[in-house]
């Protein structure tokens, strides 16, 4: 689920004012997920100054139950639970004016504009071209040709600003715009482990922590199985919550991990899917990543199309998937790899974390644009803390 949010400077009602935006382009734009336009749809909502546009994915729309006198409030995905791992948004109407919170990582994007006549948030910057008052959405070349590290808020775009991954936003009733909050990652603890079996310890815990608040939700599972440790440490410890697991496990033409994979599945006893890859499904899911999560870099798309092909193949079986995915970024293994370093212009571990938070590597669209929840098991703020304190 996505959504775009407009707020009138000028206090018109909107009643007496023309749509903010296109709804048929919204549609298309924020619910690109079956290739109908006609089966998306576009929840529409009053707010002070303005009007709140949400999309519904795979059913899935935007949760009003939750409803008080004082307040309205919409939580995405419908009867999310919250949880650390999983990119959620929950959006508070009432007469203070309306607060935007993401899950606290900021996997769910939150991109601002002004000007002089209006104030737009959303979660796609694309949807920005719907407006009927058109924004140019353009790119900033000199930014983007800049060598270098990016700031954890980096924008490729012109006057479109990103909120600080984990940060809230509250629009006042006077277009007063306060974001307040982010990461909550302490990246130089005062204390670190020197002992292995205390390391192992505080880990483990941190560990199960993580699948626990993830794994006691009902409804079918899945992992994402390579067969090497980080998949497979997910698998292990989700299949213990969900014994009816079903594990899915990527190759192509030029190779596999079948043999590793099928042996842990068979070793846990849960169900195995070889899911193969061809070219046509490789630039199919390249593009369906570039679109939806709207990513600016090369190895980021890459790895998205990966999990994408792995998706739909999973969406028939199963609602959530657990993955390992960003367990070689928060232990550090990438920053092994001269090339990549290199490449990306990063050199430890924070700036390798941040770079994730500008390139959207675990913003949700493409998932949810085929009816499947991503689950990040080692992405989750007690555990990486705990990370951070291991040498």
């Amino acid at each position: 689920m996505s959504f775009l949010c407009v707020f009138e400077k000028h206090g018109a009602s909107v009643s007496s004012v023309k749509p903010y935006a296109d709804l048929t382009r919204l549609v298309t734009l924020l619910c690109p997920y079956s290739g109908d336009v006609n089966k998306g749809g576009i929840t529409s909502v009053a707010v002070p100054n303005g009007q709140l546009y949400l999309s519904s994915i795979a059913g899935k729309g935007p949760d009003d139950s939750i409803n008080s006198e004082s307040a309205s409030h919409y939580l995405i995905p419908k009867n999310s639970r919250k949880t650390p791992q999983t990119s959620w948004l929950h959006i508070t109407i009432d007469g203070s004016g309306v607060k935007f919170e993401t899950d606290p990582l900021g996997t769910f994007p939150l991109w601002y504009f002004a000007d002089e006549k209006r104030l737009v948030i959303t979660s796609e910057v694309k949807s920005l071209t719907a407006l009927v008052d058109k924004v140019d959405v353009s790119f900033d070349h000199v930014s983007l040709s800049r060598a270098g590290k990016r700031a954890v808020n980096f924008s490729p775009y012109v006057n479109i600003h990103r909120v600080d991954p984990g940060a809230s936003v509250q629009i006042s009733s006077t277009f007063e715009l306060t974001i307040s909050g982010g990461l909550p990652l302490d990246y130089t603890p005062m204390m670190v482990f020197h002992d292995d079996q205390e390391c192992k310890a505080a880990l483990t815990e941190a560990l199960w922590n993580s699948v626990a608040s993830i794994g006691a939700a009902s409804g079918d599972w899945g992992t994402f199985l390579s067969g090497g440790i980080d998949s497979s440490t997910a698998t292990a410890l989700v299949n213990k919550f969900n014994p009816a697991l079903h594990t899915y496990t990527l190759g192509t033409e030029y190779g596999d991990e079948y043999v590793e994979a099928e042996a842990l599945a068979h070793f846990l006893g849960v169900a195995h899917a070889r899911v193969l890859g061809s070219h046509q499904m490789a630039m199919e899911h390249f593009e369906r990543a570039v679109f939806c999560n709207e990513t600016i870099d090369g190895l980021t798309a890459e790895t998205l199309a990966q999990l994408s092909i792995l998706a739909e193949a999973a969406a028939n079986d199963v609602q959530h998937i657990v993955t390992g995915y960003g367990a070689d970024l928060l232990f550090g293994s990438m920053l092994r790899h001269e090339l990549y370093m290199k490449v990306t212009g990063v050199d430890d571990l924070r700036s390798l974390i941040e770079r994730t938070c500008w390139t959207g590597e675990f913003a949700p669209f493409f998932a949810w644009s085929l009816g499947v929840e991503l689950h990040h098991l080692f992405w989750q703020p007690q555990l990486m803390n705990t990370a951070f304190c291991i040498p």
